[in-house]
C-alpha cells in the first residue's frame, strides 16, 4: 500500500513539473509578428557597476517553436537585453556565430546578487518582443553558458 502511494505520488510530481515546463500557449502565428520599432535599451553608465557577470546565450524560435516560427532566421538588428526590473544590465550590440554575448552589469540598488534576470530579445524579423522572465540568477563574476553549451532561454512572446 505504502509501496503504491509513494509511486502516485512520484508520478504526480513529474506530471506537474512536466506542466511547468510546457511552452507558452499564447505563442500563436498572430501573436508572434508585430511592428515594434528596435527598442533603445541602454545600460547605466560604466561608474555605476559595482559587480558583473557574462552569458552566452542561443536564441532559436524556429526550434522552440516549429509550427509557429518554421520562417524565423537571426537578423543583424536582434538584440539581447538582460533586465532587472525596468532596469537594463545588459544589451548585446551584434550577433557573433549565431551567438549573444552579454555582458550584465550589477547597478548599485539595482541587481544584487541572487536576483533573478530577466531577458528580452527583440527579432527583427518579427518586429517583436520576447522575454524570459527569471532566465538565471545574478551572481558576480559568474558566467552562464559557453560557446560549446550556450544558454538557451525559452522565450514567449511580450504582453
Amino acid at each position: 500500500m505504502k509501496t503504491k502511494f509513494l509511486t502516485i505520488c512520484l508520478l504526480s510530481g513529474l506530471l506537474l513539473g512536466a506542466a511547468g515546463c510546457k511552452k507558452d500557449k499564447d505563442n500563436d502565428s498572430k501573436s508572434f509578428a508585430s511592428d515594434k520599432e528596435l527598442p533603445a535599451w541602454t545600460v547605466p553608465a560604466e561608474h555605476e557597476y559595482v559587480t558583473s557577470m557574462t552569458a552566452v546565450v542561443k536564441v532559436n524560435l524556429s526550434e522552440e517553436y516549429p509550427e509557429t516560427a518554421s520562417d524565423w532566421q537571426l537578423n543583424e538588428n536582434d538584440r539581447l537585453a538582460a533586465f532587472a526590473g525596468d532596469v537594463c544590465c545588459g544589451v548585446t550590440a551584434a550577433i557573433d556565430d549565431g551567438l549573444f554575448y552579454l555582458f550584465v552589469c550589477g547597478v548599485e540598488n539595482k541587481l544584487f546578487v541572487g536576483d533573478q534576470v530577466e531577458l528580452r530579445y527583440y527579432s527583427a524579423h518579427y518586429k517583436n518582443i520576447f522575454v524570459c522572465k527569471a532566465a538565471f540568477e545574478f551572481n558576480n563574476d559568474a558566467h552562464i553558458g559557453s560557446v560549446n553549451e550556450p544558454f538557451v532561454p525559452v522565450l514567449t512572446v511580450a504582453k
